[in-house]
């Protein structure tokens, strides 16, 4: 069993304005069993003018996932 890690060690490993793509891109990690959180999808929605979101939504990883997690998103063709 691992470590828990520290909160401190996450990493964005993709960013985007369409909530749909980044929860896509969350499907496709955890299908691979990296564990993944989404950032800012509230802050997100909150700064917005009209359709169109100022803030982008994060997809953040553990530090020790980040390059499994991005290999995993390029395969897939979801790049940050």
């Amino acid at each position: 069993m691992r470590e828990p890690q520290n909160p401190d060690e996450l990493i964005a490993v993709f960013d985007n304005i369409d909530p749909v793509l980044v929860s896509i891109a969350r499907d496709a990690l955890a299908s691979v069993d990296i564990e993944s959180f989404i950032f800012d999808s509230n802050a997100s929605r909150i700064m917005s003018i009209g359709q169109r979101l100022l803030v982008p939504i994060r997809l953040m990883v553990y530090a020790d996932t980040a390059e499994e997690a991005r290999e995993c998103l390029r395969e897939l063709g979801i790049e940050k």
